[in-house]
Protein backbone atom coordinates (compact mmCIF):
# COMPACT_ATOMS: atom_id res chain seq x y z
CA UNK A 1 0.00 0.00 0.00
CA UNK A 2 1.86 3.23 -1.28
CA UNK A 3 1.70 6.01 1.59
CA UNK A 4 1.64 3.57 4.47
CA UNK A 5 5.57 3.37 4.32
CA UNK A 6 8.18 5.42 4.45
CA UNK A 7 10.24 3.50 2.59
CA UNK A 8 9.28 0.75 0.45
CA UNK A 9 10.02 -2.61 0.44
CA UNK A 10 13.01 -2.17 -2.36
CA UNK A 11 14.74 -1.05 0.71
CA UNK A 12 15.73 -4.68 1.82
CA UNK A 13 16.95 -6.04 -1.63
CA UNK A 14 19.35 -2.92 -1.28
CA UNK A 15 20.35 -3.48 1.71
CA UNK A 16 20.69 -7.38 1.22
CA UNK A 17 23.08 -6.13 -1.96
CA UNK A 18 24.96 -4.11 -0.21
CA UNK A 19 26.00 -5.81 2.77
CA UNK A 20 27.26 -4.86 5.76
CA UNK A 21 29.65 -1.53 6.19
CA UNK A 22 30.84 0.09 9.29
CA UNK A 23 31.32 -1.70 12.39
CA UNK A 24 29.78 -4.82 10.23
CA UNK A 25 26.39 -3.23 10.90
CA UNK A 26 24.09 -3.11 7.85
CA UNK A 27 23.59 1.04 7.26
CA UNK A 28 20.56 2.46 5.91
CA UNK A 29 21.67 5.65 5.25
CA UNK A 30 23.76 3.00 2.06
CA UNK A 31 20.64 1.39 1.07
CA UNK A 32 18.52 4.91 0.85
CA UNK A 33 21.43 6.18 -1.13
CA UNK A 34 21.12 2.97 -3.63
CA UNK A 35 17.06 3.27 -3.51
CA UNK A 36 16.96 6.79 -4.73
CA UNK A 37 18.32 6.16 -7.76
CA UNK A 38 15.51 3.71 -8.84
CA UNK A 39 12.55 5.60 -7.31
CA UNK A 40 11.23 8.91 -5.20
CA UNK A 41 12.41 8.43 -1.63
CA UNK A 42 10.09 11.03 1.15
CA UNK A 43 10.53 11.83 4.04
CA UNK A 44 7.71 12.12 6.79
CA UNK A 45 8.53 14.74 9.68
CA UNK A 46 6.36 13.24 12.48
CA UNK A 47 6.08 14.56 16.15
CA UNK A 48 6.24 11.52 18.77
CA UNK A 49 9.00 9.74 20.12
CA UNK A 50 11.67 7.94 18.16
CA UNK A 51 13.03 4.95 19.09
CA UNK A 52 16.76 3.77 18.09
CA UNK A 53 15.52 0.31 16.98
CA UNK A 54 19.31 -0.45 15.51
CA UNK A 55 20.32 -0.88 19.28
CA UNK A 56 19.74 -3.56 21.70
CA UNK A 57 18.77 -0.88 24.35
CA UNK A 58 16.57 1.42 21.95
CA UNK A 59 14.79 -1.96 20.75
CA UNK A 60 13.60 -3.20 24.25
CA UNK A 61 12.40 0.41 24.79
CA UNK A 62 10.36 0.53 21.96
CA UNK A 63 8.82 -2.84 22.55
CA UNK A 64 8.03 -2.27 26.05
CA UNK A 65 6.45 0.83 25.21
CA UNK A 66 4.65 -0.53 22.76
CA UNK A 67 3.35 -3.38 25.02
CA UNK A 68 2.06 -1.05 27.75
CA UNK A 69 0.31 0.79 25.22
CA UNK A 70 -1.77 -2.34 23.23
CA UNK A 71 -5.26 -2.05 24.16
CA UNK A 72 -5.46 -5.82 25.04
CA UNK A 73 -2.05 -6.66 26.71
CA UNK A 74 -1.02 -3.03 28.37
CA UNK A 75 -2.70 -3.71 31.94
CA UNK A 76 -1.70 -7.08 32.35
CA UNK A 77 2.17 -6.01 31.21
CA UNK A 78 2.31 -3.13 33.56
CA UNK A 79 1.06 -5.19 36.73
CA UNK A 80 3.87 -7.51 35.49
CA UNK A 81 6.22 -5.01 35.11
CA UNK A 82 5.08 -3.42 38.79
CA UNK A 83 5.89 -6.63 40.22
CA UNK A 84 9.22 -7.26 39.01
CA UNK A 85 11.97 -7.55 41.76
CA UNK A 86 14.65 -4.63 40.14
CA UNK A 87 16.82 -4.99 43.72
CA UNK A 88 18.73 -7.50 42.23
CA UNK A 89 19.75 -7.76 38.97
CA UNK A 90 18.38 -11.45 37.67
CA UNK A 91 21.22 -13.66 36.72
CA UNK A 92 22.67 -14.07 33.72
CA UNK A 93 21.41 -16.56 30.98
CA UNK A 94 23.44 -18.93 29.28
CA UNK A 95 24.26 -17.37 25.84
CA UNK A 96 22.85 -20.10 23.20
CA UNK A 97 25.97 -21.39 20.95
CA UNK A 98 25.43 -21.73 17.20
CA UNK A 99 24.57 -24.88 15.52
CA UNK A 100 26.81 -26.00 12.26
CA UNK A 101 24.47 -26.98 9.53
CA UNK A 102 25.03 -29.92 7.27
CA UNK A 103 25.12 -29.49 3.50
CA UNK A 104 26.58 -26.43 1.66
CA UNK A 105 25.76 -23.11 2.86
CA UNK A 106 25.56 -23.53 6.07
CA UNK A 107 26.81 -20.12 6.66
CA UNK A 108 25.23 -18.52 3.86
CA UNK A 109 21.61 -19.95 5.83
CA UNK A 110 22.42 -19.16 9.20
CA UNK A 111 22.80 -15.47 7.43
CA UNK A 112 19.88 -15.50 5.50
CA UNK A 113 17.77 -15.95 8.64
CA UNK A 114 19.37 -13.32 10.37
CA UNK A 115 18.51 -11.24 7.66
CA UNK A 116 15.18 -12.47 7.51
CA UNK A 117 15.24 -11.68 11.06
CA UNK A 118 16.29 -7.98 10.91
CA UNK A 119 13.82 -7.79 8.32
CA UNK A 120 10.62 -8.59 10.49
CA UNK A 121 12.04 -7.05 13.06
CA UNK A 122 12.14 -3.51 10.74
CA UNK A 123 8.74 -3.81 9.87
CA UNK A 124 7.47 -5.01 13.19
CA UNK A 125 9.42 -1.52 14.84
CA UNK A 126 8.01 0.42 11.83
CA UNK A 127 4.64 -0.47 12.26
CA UNK A 128 4.98 0.23 15.96
CA UNK A 129 5.56 3.81 15.42
CA UNK A 130 2.81 4.24 12.51
CA UNK A 131 0.37 3.05 14.88
CA UNK A 132 1.66 4.86 18.17
CA UNK A 133 -0.56 7.84 19.35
Amino acid sequence: MVGRYVLTPAIFEHLERIGRGAGGEIQLTDGIAALMREEAVYAYRFTGKRYDCGSKLGYLQATVEYALGHAALGGRFRKYLQALDLTEPPKAQPRPRATARAGNGGARKRSASRAVRGRRAARAAAAAVRRSP
